[in-house]
């Protein structure tokens, strides 16, 4: 089945990154903000960008947090269908994260929801990110540590000559895995209409 990682931000900011079916690449992302009351996470404004095919859906999430433990709950979509979840708390979560760890050269595949192709990206020791697309789409920005949990905040220009995109900022977060030397990024543009997800190894 998919599989799932789930982070919660000390700002409420929800993202679920998700597999296709194979567990072999990547699905989509689920993004919304949450607001934790007496151990009931709630999101009703969640969007869940996939880059399966089915285009970007509306949803609200539902679950009961146990701290440093699990998160149960559900997706609940506009059509009345609901996806369950189950996830473990990972204390790698715990780890302070440093532009270091992720300053490299990295190649992978962008994702949205119009299609993907291969790009590689640079981060500078000064957290200054350069990337390029196969097809020519050049994009400039900047990455930084979050300031709690293990994870890094992105903001990314897309050249209006060369990009979709073109002109749009997009923002969101990364997640370096240190094991695998892998990082992925899930950012979205100011009203939330397109999602961006990038899975990457270091070189």
């Amino acid at each position: 089945g998919n599989e799932v990682t789930g982070l919660i931000l000390d700002n409420g900011d929800l993202y679920m990154l998700y597999t296709d079916i194979s567990g072999s690449r990547l699905g989509g992302v689920i993004h919304g903000t949450s607001t934790i009351t007496d151990l009931t996470l709630k999101s009703n404004n969640t969007k869940d960008y996939s880059v399966e095919g089915y285009g970007i859906l509306n949803a609200s999430v539902s679950a009961t947090v146990s701290p440093s433990e699990s998160l149960n709950g559900g997706i609940t979509y506009e059509n009345g269908y609901t996806e369950p979840f189950t996830l473990a708390y990972d204390n790698y979560y715990d780890l302070t994260p440093s532009i270091e760890m992720i300053t490299g050269d990295f190649l992978g595949e962008i994702n949205t929801s119009l299609g993907y192709e291969m790009a590689a990206f640079r981060v500078s020791s000064d957290g200054t990110v350069v990337g390029i697309g196969e097809t020519g789409c050049k994009v400039i920005g900047t990455a930084s540590p979050h300031k709690s949990g293990n994870l890094y905040n992105v903001s990314l220009t897309f050249d209006r000559e060369t990009c979709t995109f073109g002109g749009q900022l997009f923002n969101g977060i990364i997640f370096y895995n240190s094991y695998n030397g892998t990082i992925t990024s899930a950012i979205q543009n100011r009203d939330r209409s397109e999602g961006i997800l990038y899975f990457a190894d270091k070189q």
